[in-house]
């Protein structure tokens, strides 16, 4: 199993707004969600700079006091942060549907905040749970 991504870091009252984005992942398995925030300003489309967890629902649709258990995965390419169509990924591992982009940065209280185009500003809380899923609860809009 990866490493748990780890893109909370300590906010500071200037923390940059980086990109974020949700995809859903349609296989033979089933469909999931992959919520991406980029640890830092990716270089270039091809730059595995995004911490992602799979997650069952949608982390930009959730109502303030929803939760979904996510499970970190491999960190992803930041050609997913502007996808801007459905696409088929290769070796027969389904397609992938842009959801949902914008920015977070870290909140002061250890929260993240997320500013979802068209949907306005939310704010989350990841819960470290058992392994292998964590929950992450949408605490405020």
């Amino acid at each position: 199993m990866p490493e748990a991504p780890q893109p909370f870091l300590p906010a500071t009252v200037d923390a940059p707004w980086r990109p974020a984005a949700v995809i859903r992942h349609d296989t033979a398995g089933g469909a999931h969600f992959d919520l991406l925030l980029a640890r830092r300003a990716p270089d270039g489309p091809d730059d595995r700079a995004c911490a992602t967890w799979r997650a069952a629902h949608d982390p930009a649709s959730m109502a303030v006091g929803a939760e979904t258990p996510v499970e970190p995965i491999d960190d992803h390419r930041a050609h997913y942060l502007r996808l801007a169509a459905a696409t088929g990924l290769s070796g027969g591992r389904g397609r992938v549907h842009p959801v949902a982009h914008g920015e977070w940065r870290p909140g002061a209280d250890g929260a993240v905040e997320v500013r979802w185009e068209g949907a306005g500003a939310a704010r989350y809380r990841l819960d470290p749970a058992g392994a292998p899923a964590a929950m992450l609860r949408r605490i405020a809009r």
